[in-house]
Order: C-alpha cells, then sequence, then structure tokens
C-alpha cells in the first residue's frame, strides 16, 4: 500500500534497522493496518496504488540491474532487465537512476489502455529545448529531419507504452538513432518524428532524481 507522509516516521527496514522519513515522501507499506492507523492519526495519507488497480499485462522493463524497489515489489509487477523493449501488452520502461511518482503509475496505464494514446512519457523541463541538447553533429542530424529544434524533449527514464504496431515500430527506429549517438534523448526525438505514434506529455513531477 502507498501512503504520503504528513509527519516525520520512521519506519524498520527489512534489515532490522530504523530510517527516518520526511514529510512529502511517498512510500510503501506492506503491513496495511499500519497504514489505516497512520492515516487514521492524520501522519499519512492514502495514495491508492495497488497491484490490483493495474490491468492484466502489465510488466516493467528495468534498464538498469540492481535491487528491486519496494514499490514494484507492492505492484507485484512482471519483471525484465535490460535495453528499452515491449514483452508486456502495457510495459513501463524505468531507469532505476530516477524515482517515479507513484500517484501517475495506475493513471497513466489506466488512460493508455482507456484512451488512444501509445505511449505517455514526462516532458524533461518546461524551460529547456531541444536545441541544447548533444553535439552539434546530433543537432543538425536532428534538425534536418523535424526542422526546428525549438521543441521541448521528454524524459527516457520513464515511459509508459502500449503494444503495437506503431510502439514496436518506436522501440525500433530509437534503438536504430541511439547506435553512435551520444544523447539518447535527440535519438528519441528523431523516432518520435519518424513513426509520429500518439504519444501524452505527461508533468515533469512524474520523475525525480535520486
Amino acid at each position: 500500500m502507498y501512503i504520503k507522509l504528513l509527519q516525520y516516521r520512521r519506519f524498520q527496514e527489512s534489515g532490522g534497522h530504523w530510517v527516518l522519513h520526511y514529510p512529502g515522501e511517498i512510500l510503501s507499506v506492506k503491513n496495511k493496518d499500519l497504514c489505516k492507523e497512520l492515516i487514521k492519526k492524520g501522519v499519512a495519507v492514502d495514495m491508492g496504488v495497488a497491484a490490483e488497480d493495474l490491468p492484466k499485462g502489465c510488466g516493467l522493463v528495468m534498464r538498469q540491474d540492481g535491487p528491486i524497489p519496494s514499490w514494484v515489489t507492492a505492484l507485484e509487477m512482471e519483471m525484465a532487465t535490460g535495453e528499452p523493449r515491449l514483452p508486456f501488452a502495457y510495459t513501463i520502461i524505468w531507469n532505476p537512476r530516477s524515482v517515479p511518482n507513484p500517484e501517475f503509475l495506475t493513471l497513466t496505464i489506466g488512460t493508455l489502455r482507456e484512451r488512444g494514446w501509445d505511449l505517455a512519457v514526462p516532458l524533461y523541463s518546461y524551460t529547456k529545448l531541444t536545441d541544447k541538447l548533444g553535439s552539434a553533429e546530433e543537432r543538425k542530424a536532428t534538425k534536418a529531419l523535424i526542422h526546428d529544434l525549438r521543441v521541448p524533449y521528454y524524459n527516457t527514464d520513464l515511459m509508459f507504452i502500449k503494444r503495437n504496431d506503431r510502439t514496436k515500430e518506436l522501440i525500433t527506429r530509437w534503438a536504430e538513432e541511439r547506435q553512435g549517438t551520444t544523447d539518447e534523448k535527440l535519438a528519441f526525438i528523431r523516432a518520435l518524428y519518424q513513426v509520429k505514434p500518439f504519444i501524452l506529455p505527461l508533468p515533469t513531477i512524474c520523475l525525480r532524481k535520486k
């Protein structure tokens, strides 16, 4: 169960040591009775994200090997690791260097399931534009394709993708564009403009740096 803390609170971790958490933190807590008690006392609020909220066929591709975080375990998703791909009907592609905001997980997957979007990806910034990314050579190649670099770009650390012909082509084209590039965000922009899937831009608060 996910809760958002309104007050300071110590929780005992799996190793037995106690860790202090701060107001505003979103935590996955398996003890539902404890969650209900904290919510009742006004220490936390229910974030309403649970495994049963996700549609069947939803899974996670984690781009780096490492420990599985608590929010993944709590959502009981199927998992794979490695390069971006679409092994599930609804795939979350995630780079562990960034922390997702659980508020958006089931909401975004639900939107993909019920609406016409092919994928949803957070914007990287509301002010930074593509004309500042990558090398001069890569920007030139990108401009030749999209004509104007004064466009926002996406944070590819978190992607919600519905598997279909367009998104399978997008992932293939993105992999090709990443070959020899130093900036995968520019490569993603080039892939987007070639495939033209229906993409839903998400707010930057979907992700935060560790």
